[in-house]
C-alpha cells in the first residue's frame, strides 16, 4: 500500500515565507510494522520542474528526511525552512537587459533597479517536489548459518513505493495574517483539509491585475529616479496567448494623467531582445518579470518620453501592461514627476524588498540629517626620537593617537504629507530584510552616457540598515496630517588609513 498524502498546500504557488507543510499516513503499515518511518525526498529546480524517474527514484534529491508516526499514526513535515534558502531577492538583472547604451559591456549584469526594459528574474522563483515514502523493519527474515527466525539483530529495512506531490511553484514572498486563507477538503480520503493563503490573484490578465506590489497606483518620482515595476506570469496553453505582450507608456501635461495624453507615447515590447522571451515554457525564470518604469529608466530608451521631459512638457505619465490582442492585462500605475527639489532640501530615495520578492520605491523629499559617528583604536605615543642618531622632541608626536577610524553615516529622513493608503504599505518598508538607497541619474544628458559595470554597482546602489524599529500606523481621525520619518544606517563603514 503506497503513503498517502493526506494534507497538502492548497495552491500550488505559494511564497516561501507560508507553512509548507504536508501530513503523510499509511495506516496498515504503521498498525502491523515495527519502527515504521515516513520519509520525504525532497527536489528542488530552477528552470523547468523536476524530473523524476519512477521508483526506485534515482535522481538525487537535495535532501532526505524522516519522521516517526506521531499519536494518531501520521507524520508531518513542515519543508517552509529548508526550501527558503533556495529563493532569493533578484539584485541583478539577467545577461539579456539593457543597461543605458551598454553595448561595451558584454553580457556584464547590472542592478535590477536601473535596467531600461525588462529581466526576468534569476534567484526569485523555483520549483519543488516532494516524494513521500514509508520504511520499516522487516521481522521475518531468515539468516542463513544463523539460528532462529525473527532475529531482531538482523532485521533488513523495508521501503515501500511512495507518492509524488504536485509541482509547487515557490516565490520569494511572504503571507501576511490579513491575506485570505483558503481552506479545502482533501480528496484523497476527505479525511483532512488542505489550506494555503491565495496567491493566484497575482497573475496578470485583466485591466484590474495586479503588479507585484502593495504601492500605491499613483506614486511621485524626480526626473532622474530608477526603479522598476514587476510582474507574475501567466499563461494560457489553451488559447495560446502570452497575457504580457507588451508595456505602453502614455504621457501627460499635467499631474495625475491630466491635460489629455500627448501625441505620442511609448512601448515596450517583451521579447528575448528587450530582456524578457520570446516563447513561454514555464521556467521558473519567466515566471517574475521586472521591467524599467520609473523616469531615470525611461530616459533612455523612452524615445518620446526623453523628448517630451527635456521640453518640460510632461509632468506625468501612466503605465499598463497588454496582450497580444491589445487588451489590457494590468492595473494602470500613475507616476507623477516631481522635478522641483522642494525647499532645498536633500531628497533620498529608498528601495525595499516587498511581499513578493520584488523592490518598492519612496522618494523622501521633506528634511533629512546625515550624522556621521566615529570609533577608533586609540595608543599612546612616546614623544621625541628614540632611534635616532640625536633625540629631537617634534610637535607632532607623543601622546594618544588613532591607530585607525571608521566612520558610519546615518541618515534620518522625512516623508512627504501621505494619505491612509501609504500606512501598510510602510509597515512593508520596517518589515523588510533589505533596504538600499538608490541615487538618481543627475547628469542632463545622462541617457547618452556610458557607466562603466563597477561604477554603476557601486555608484547607484548603497545597502543600508534600518535603525527605526518601531513603526505606529497613523490615520487622519488619529493624527490629521500623516507624515513618516525613517532612520537608516549605511551597512558599509569607512575605513580610513592607520597611524
Amino acid at each position: 500500500m503506497a503513503t498517502l498524502i493526506e494534507q497538502q498546500p492548497l495552491y500550488v504557488r505559494m511564497p516561501v515565507g507560508q507553512k509548507i507543510i504536508y501530513t503523510a499516513s499509511n495506516s496498515a503499515i504503521v498498525a502491523a510494522e515495527q519502527r515504521v518511518k515516513f520519509v520525504a525526498r525532497v527536489y528542488i529546480t530552477s528552470g523547468l520542474p523536476p524530473v523524476i524517474n519512477s521508483f526506485p527514484w534515482s535522481d538525487q534529491p537535495i535532501g532526505t528526511f524522516k519522521t516517526i508516526p506521531n499519536n494518531k499514526g501520521v507524520g508531518i513535515f513542515d519543508f517552509s525552512d529548508l526550501i527558503s534558502n533556495y529563493v532569493s531577492a533578484d539584485n541583478l538583472c539577467t545577461d539579456l537587459s539593457t543597461y543605458k547604451v551598454r553595448g561595451q559591456e558584454g553580457n556584464k549584469t547590472f542592478p535590477i533597479h536601473v535596467i531600461d526594459r525588462f529581466s526576468m528574474n534569476t534567484n526569485s522563483c523555483i520549483y519543488a517536489v516532494i516524494i513521500f515514502s514509508i520504511e520499516y523493519l522487516d521481522t521475518n527474515i531468515t539468516i542463513p548459518g544463523f539460528p532462529g527466525l525473527n532475529n531482531p539483530n538482523y532485521n533488513t529495512i523495508v521501503n515501500v513505493q511512495g507518492v509524488k506531490s504536485r509541482d509547487l511553484e515557490i516565490f520569494n514572498g511572504y503571507s501576511k495574517h490579513t491575506d485570505l486563507l483558503q481552506a479545502g477538503v482533501q480528496l484523497i480520503n476527505n479525511s483532512g483539509l488542505n489550506y494555503g493563503y491565495y496567491f493566484d490573484n497575482l497573475e496578470l490578465g485583466s485591466s484590474t491585475s495586479k503588479f507585484l506590489s502593495n504601492a500605491p497606483t499613483t506614486q511621485w518620482a524626480r526626473s532622474g529616479d530608477y526603479g522598476t515595476l514587476s510582474y507574475s506570469n501567466k499563461f494560457d496553453a489553451n488559447i495560446g496567448i502570452d497575457y504580457v505582450s507588451y508595456v505602453k507608456f502614455e504621457y501627460y501635461p499635467e499631474l495625475d494623467a491630466g491635460g489629455g495624453v500627448l501625441a505620442f507615447n511609448d512601448q515596450f515590447d517583451r521579447t528575448s531582445g528587450t530582456g524578457a522571451y520570446d516563447i513561454y515554457n514555464a521556467e521558473t525564470q519567466q515566471m517574475v518579470i521586472f521591467f524599467g518604469a520609473f523616469p531615470g529608466n525611461l530616459r533612455v530608451y523612452g524615445t518620446n518620453f526623453r523628448t517630451y521631459l527635456n521640453a518640460g512638457d510632461v509632468k506625468s505619465y501612466t503605465i499598463q501592461t497588454f496582450d497580444s490582442t491589445d487588451k489590457a492585462t494590468s492595473e494602470k500605475i500613475t507616476i507623477n514627476i516631481n522635478c522641483k527639489n522642494l525647499k532645498g532640501y536633500e531628497q533620498r530615495r529608498l528601495t525595499w524588498l516587498n511581499q513578493y520578492g520584488t523592490w518598492d520605491y519612496y522618494t523622501f523629499n521633506q528634511k533629512s540629517v546625515a550624522t556621521i559617528s566615529t570609533k577608533g583604536t586609540t595608543y599612546s605615543q612616546s614623544g621625541g626620537t628614540w632611534n635616532e642618531s640625536e633625540f629631537r622632541i617634534d610637535a607632532y608626536k607623543g601622546g594618544k593617537k588613532s591607530f585607525r577610524v571608521n566612520a558610519t553615516e546615518t541618515i534620518k529622513m522625512n516623508s512627504d504629507y501621505l494619505s491612509e493608503e501609504h500606512s501598510g504599505w510602510f509597515e512593508e518598508l520596517i518589515n523588510s530584510p533589505e533596504v538600499y538607497l538608490l541615487k538618481r541619474a543627475v547628469a542632463p544628458n545622462v541617457e547618452t552616457l556610458v557607466q562603466t559595470y563597477l561604477d554603476t554597482l557601486t555608484r547607484f546602489v548603497i545597502p543600508v540598515r534600518l535603525k527605526t524599529s518601531s513603526f505606529t500606523k497613523k490615520t487622519v481621525a488619529n493624527d490629521k496630517l500623516i507624515q513618516y520619518t525613517i532612520e537608516v544606517e549605511k551597512s558599509r563603514t569607512l575605513r580610513t588609513q592607520s597611524v
